[in-house]
């Protein structure tokens, strides 16, 4: 009887972690060309956080989500954390729009347009989107809409171990 009530314990307790624990599936592997011309791919990220912002131009709820981005881009400016933003509307958001709505917005971080199907491999449906993947190329954070950047410091923080 008692090795039935600790083996009950034990299963409770591997439960409860797994379910603690974010959900991570690894990654899909792409590479973009960014609008300055140079290749981007989150495979040479590897190491880092990634925060991968889906996005489009003509999104209203989309900009306000660059304050936050923003915001994330100054507290992990270092090599430990990566934004990329992916325009999933590469035919309205061509380069040079996409060059013009950087100067307007100030944005410092890394800008592509998703002209190999990223936005299908991550099973984008509504933007802004944003993907947090981890060190070892795990996605363990998503988030659909406008998300405050405190939520994903906090997150960020929890995968640098901090």
């Amino acid at each position: 009887m008692l090795a039935i009530a600790v083996l009950g314990v034990v299963i409770v307790v591997g439960a409860v972690a797994l379910v603690t624990q974010p959900a991570s599936d690894d990654a899909p592997l792409f590479t973009l060309t960014d609008i300055d011309g140079d290749e981007c791919a989150l495979s040479a990220l590897r190491g880092k956080i990634v925060v991968l912002d889906f996005f489009a131009t003509w999104c209203g709820p989309c900009e306000p989500e660059l304050v936050h981005l923003a915001e994330l881009y100054e507290a992990y400016s270092g090599n430990e954390v990566s934004i990329m933003s992916v325009s999933v509307d590469p035919v309205h958001d061509t380069v040079e729009r996409l060059q013009q709505f950087r100067v307007v917005h100030e944005i410092s971080w890394t800008i592509a347009r998703d002209t190999a199907g990223v936005a299908n491999q991550y099973n984008i449906e509504y933007i802004p989107t944003l993907v947090i993947v981890d060190q070892r190329g795990g996605i363990q954070y998503r988030h659909v809409g406008l998300t405050p950047a405190s939520e994903l410091s906090s997150e960020i923080d929890a995968l640098l171990g901090g």
